[in-house]
């Protein structure tokens, strides 16, 4: 993951799905690297649909106010846990901490 290319990861908070969009910035190979995240949210209530999450998580990406960074280590040449593997992995918990408000879906 050498380029700025927007990557996607799903993940189950409160019984619903929240779907993350990333980019890795920063010089390839540096054990220190800056990901920047967008998440949006699909209650269970709702059917979820991947082309939707992507493009709301997509936007706030994009969007300076929605935007979220965090600065992550990295181990390269690990096979057993590839680069991928592991922003996915340290994301969920920033997932769960840093979002704007606990999550809590409405009953209609």
């Amino acid at each position: 993951m050498s380029d700025n290319r927007v990557r996607f990861a799903y993940y189950d908070v409160n019984g619903g799905k929240v779907t993350t969009a990333f980019r890795l910035l920063g010089e390839r190979n540096d054990p220190k690297r800056v990901v920047e995240y967008a998440c949006s949210f699909c209650s269970p209530l709702d059917r979820f649909e991947k082309p939707k999450g992507r493009l709301i998580a997509t936007n706030r990406l994009n969007c300076e106010r929605t935007v979220k960074s965090v600065v992550l280590d990295l181990e390269y040449g690990d096979n057993t846990n590839p680069i991928y593997k592991q922003i996915i992995t340290n994301l969920s918990s920033h997932i769960y901490t840093s979002l704007p408000r606990q999550v809590k879906w409405l009953n209609n």
